[in-house]
Parts: C-alpha cells; structure tokens; sequence
C-alpha cells in the first residue's frame, strides 16, 4: 500500500516549548479552533509522543466534530500504528463529513484493498480519489491494486504502470507500485516484466538504502512487500 496520503498542516513558529505552551493556551480560551489543536499535536509529533499526539485529535473531536480534517489526521495517525479498524472508522467519517478529501477515500481504498475486504466498496472509493486527483501516483496505485485483488489484472496494470512513471525515482513509495505492478503481471500471464518489476523495486530499495547510509541517516527497515517480492524473484528466476 502506498504510503498514507497527507493534507498539508499548518505550521507552528517558534520553539517546539513554546508552541505547545501557545497552543494550549488557545485551546483553553477557544477549544473549538481547529488550528490550536493542530498546533499542538505537531509539537507531540515533532517530540516523538504519537499517543499525546492522537489524544491531542480525540480531544479536538470532542469539541469540533463536524471537522473531517481531524478525523482525516486521525485515520493518518491510526494506521501508521496499525491500528487498522479504527483508521479505517477515521477514514469513513472524514468522508461523510467532507467528501472532498479524496486523500482519505484512497487510503480507506488501498486498506480495504490491502485486506481484501468491501472490495466494491474499495473501487468506488479508488475511483474517486483518481478522479479529483488525477496526476496522483498514490491514487492511481491503490485503483491498479483493487482491480489487481478484484480480478482483474490486465486492467489494473495500466494504473500501475501510470503510478510507477509518475513516482520520483528517490521516492519511498515507488517500491510499493513496482511491487503491486509485478503482482499484476505474474497474474496476468507475463513472467517477464513481472521478474523486471520486481528487480526493479529491490535494486531501487538497495539504492535508497544506500543513499541513506551515505547521508548519515538512520537505516530504514524494510518494507513489508520486499520478503514477498524476494521469494517471487527467486520462484520466477527459477
């Protein structure tokens, strides 16, 4: 799955101390501002406190729950802890209350994919979020990956095709996309791009590794595709 899509935040100034001793101010004198909460869970996100974090939007729901942004954030934060049910409840109540966040309808899509669950739940939603946003790696992945579980590989390969040109090279995600593009090609009957997709992803998340240790950066555990796409490569090379 790709890579959970996010809405641009605002930002906070100042030290993270200060913003959160401003933010909390904000919230006590209007604890309906949407900006101050936001303000506040970035300071918990900057210090690495992922749970104040989510507190942070559970309490700003409390008071603005007809804001589908939070739930929107909410869902983001949700699943990257692998919460998945209730990143999933995020996710459809950010689109009941604004439908126009086609960034919540692909994840809810690529989760639904993922599990293999409401899959013409999942398609409508993918084709929406392709949709309003149309030049998207991400949406035009998680539509290649539901046709790809509904059945329907020939069809999804054009998607993931489109997803893994429209990735920047350097990018995390074009691992998942080549990954997903390979799936459609084993199932479609073409070994051969299937076995050059998968090369392709796993020479691409060697380079990344190494640009990172070149950079002084913290390693990055494996995605959870590459042990799959390993013992593919080895099955179709043998």
């Amino acid at each position: 799955m790709p890579a959970p899509s996010q809405l641009t935040a605002p930002s906070s100034r100042g030290s993270p101390r200060t913003a959160h001793g401003a933010s909390s101010g904000a919230i006590a004198l209007d604890p309906t501002e949407f900006r101050a909460f936001h303000h506040l869970a970035r300071y918990y996100g900057r210090v690495g406190r992922t749970p104040e974090m989510i507190q942070t939007y559970e309490r700003a729901i409390t008071t603005v729950p007809d804001e589908g942004r939070l739930h929107f954030f909410l869902g983001l934060l949700y699943e990257a802890e692998n919460q998945r049910d209730r990143a999933i409840e995020r996710y459809e109540k950010a689109i009941r209350l604004s439908p126009e966040l086609a960034e919540a309808k692909n994840n809810l899509a690529a989760l639904l994919a993922d599990s293999g669950e409401n899959l013409d739940q999942a398609l409508d939603l993918a084709q929406e979020a392709k949709a309003q946003m149309p030049e998207s790696p991400h949406a035009a992945d998680t539509l290649g990956w539901v046709l790809y579980k509904r059945g329907i590989a020939s069809a999804a390969i054009s998607y993931l095709k489109e997803s893994e040109a429209g990735h920047d090279l350097t990018s995390a995600d074009i691992g998942i996309a080549r990954f997903h593009l390979a799936k459609a090609y084993e199932v479609a009957g073409d070994p051969e791009n299937a076995r050059a997709a998968l090369e392709r992803a796993l020479d691409g998340l060697e380079e990344r590794k190494q640009s990172l240790k070149a950079q002084g950066a913290a390693e990055e555990a494996d995605p959870e595709w590459a042990a799959e796409a390993r013992t593919i490569l080895a099955t179709v090379k043998g």
